[in-house]
C-alpha cells in the first residue's frame, strides 16, 4: 500500500461524500471557520453570546466568533486532550474538538449542554470518515458538525457544516457560491507535481519540501507559514468554494483512503520507538481514520525524529499557532504537539 504523503487521492471510483449523512442536513463552505461563522451569524442573531471552546485549538478558528459578534471563553485539556470544563461558565454554545481524527468523548460535553442549555457544536475537521466507539461517525454526535474535507483529500479548499438537530432545519442556511481562483489553478499544478514526487521516488518529494522551506527562511525567517494577531479577528477574504471541490461526484475510494491512513499511523508509531518522543494516542479503535500521527516531545527531539523521517518519505509539522489570550498562559505542553501529516 501506498503510504506516501505525497499522494493524490483524488483518484479511484465514483463515491458521494455526503452521502453517508442523509439524516442531516449539509452545506458547504471553502473553510470549516466560514462555517463556523455562518451558523453562529444564523442561530444567534441578536446579542453577543459566549462560545466556549479549547484554549489547545488554531487561532485562525478565533475570527468566526469575533465576526459572528460573539465572545470566545475557554476552558483547558489534559495532556491527552480530554477537556476540562468548568460547569460554572456560562455560554451559549459548547465546541468539542475531535483532535487529529480521534473521536472526543462526548459525555463531559453533553452534561455541560444539559446544565447551561447551550448548544453542541462537533469540530471535526480533522475527522472526515472517522466514527466512535458506538459506531457514530463524527460530526454527527452534537446539534451541529464542522468538517474540513481538504484536510483528508487533496482539495484546494472545502469546509462544511452538518445540521443534525431537525429544530434547526428550517433555519435559513446556505452554501458558499463557487469560482475559479487562482489556488484552483495551483490545485492543477499540484496535482500534476505529485503524480511526477511519486514516480520519482519519496525522496524528490521530501527534498522539494524542504527546498521549499529553505526558500521560506530565506524570504520570511521562518521555515512554515505563520499567522498574526490579525488572524483571530479576519476572515479569509475567500468566500467562495473551489468549482474543483463537488463532493456528490468525486472520484475517491473512502475505504481505500481510510485504510491507507491507518497503516500510515502504525508505521510512523513504530519508527518513533526509538525517540524520545510520546504518542498522544496509542492504539486506534476499529472506525478511527486518523488525520496524522500526533506526538508531544520538546522542540529538539521533534527535529530530530523529523531528520530520521525523512529518509522514510515523511514529515513533522507543529500545531498552528494558539490563540494569543491563551499562549501567554498556558500548560507547557501545547506548545510541544506536533504531528507527521499523512497528506502533503
Amino acid at each position: 500500500m501506498n503510504l506516501s504523503p505525497f499522494v493524490d487521492n483524488l483518484r479511484g471510483k465514483n463515491s458521494d461524500l455526503l452521502g453517508m449523512f442523509s439524516r442531516s442536513r449539509w452545506f458547504l463552505f471553502p473553510y470549516a471557520r466560514l462555517a463556523l461563522w455562518r451558523l453562529l451569524k444564523t442561530i444567534f442573531s441578536s446579542g453577543k453570546r459566549r462560545i466556549y471552546l479549547p484554549g489547545f485549538i488554531c487561532r485562525g478558528l478565533l475570527s468566526a466568533i469575533a465576526q459572528s459578534g460573539n465572545e470566545a471563553v475557554f476552558y483547558e485539556v489534559d495532556e491527552h486532550l480530554n477537556p476540562i470544563l468548568d460547569f460554572s461558565v456560562s455560554a451559549s454554545a459548547i465546541v468539542a474538538v475531535n483532535y487529529f481524527g480521534f473521536p472526543q468523548p462526548l459525555s463531559p460535553f453533553l452534561e455541560y449542554s444539559r446544565k447551561q442549555g447551550a448548544l453542541l457544536i462537533e469540530d471535526n475537521a480533522h475527522g472526515f470518515g472517522s466514527k466512535s466507539k458506538t459506531d457514530e461517525f463524527l460530526g454527527t454526535r452534537g446539534d451541529f458538525g464542522l468538517f474540513s474535507f481538504r484536510k483528508t483529500f487533496a482539495f484546494p479548499s472545502g469546509g462544511g457544516l452538518l445540521i443534525n438537530n431537525p429544530s434547526y432545519f428550517s433555519k435559513r442556511f446556505f452554501s458558499s457560491g463557487a469560482a475559479l481562483k487562482e489556488k484552483d489553478l495551483f490545485f492543477l499544478v499540484k496535482r500534476i507535481l505529485r503524480r511526477f514526487l511519486r514516480a520519482s521516488g519519496d525522496w524528490l518529494g521530501i527534498g522539494f519540501l524542504r527546498l521549499r522551506r529553505y526558500l521560506r527562511v530565506l524570504q520570511t525567517g521562518f521555515p512554515l507559514p505563520q499567522s498574526n494577531a490579525e488572524s483571530e479577528c479576519e476572515l479569509p477574504e475567500d468566500r467562495m468554494l473551489s468549482p474543483f471541490f463537488k463532493p456528490s461526484r468525486v472520484t475517491i475510494d473512502l475505504g481505500k483512503e481510510s485504510r491507507r491512513r491507518r497503516e500510515s499511523f502504525r508505521r510512523v508509531k513504530m519508527l518513533s520507538s526509538s525517540f524520545c518522543i510520546k504518542p498522544l494516542y496509542e492504539n486506534l479503535e476499529p472506525g478511527t481514520v486518523p488525520y496524522c500521527f500526533p506526538f508531544q516531545a520538546s522542540g529538539t527531539e521533534a527535529e530530530r525524529f523529523e531528520q530520521f523521517l525523512f529518509t522514510e518519505g515523511f514529515f513533522v509539522l507543529p500545531w498552528p499557532d494558539l490563540p494569543e489570550r491563551v499562549a501567554k498562559s498556558c500548560p507547557a505542553f501545547y506548545s510541544q504537539i506536533f504531528m507527521v501529516p499523512f497528506l502533503w
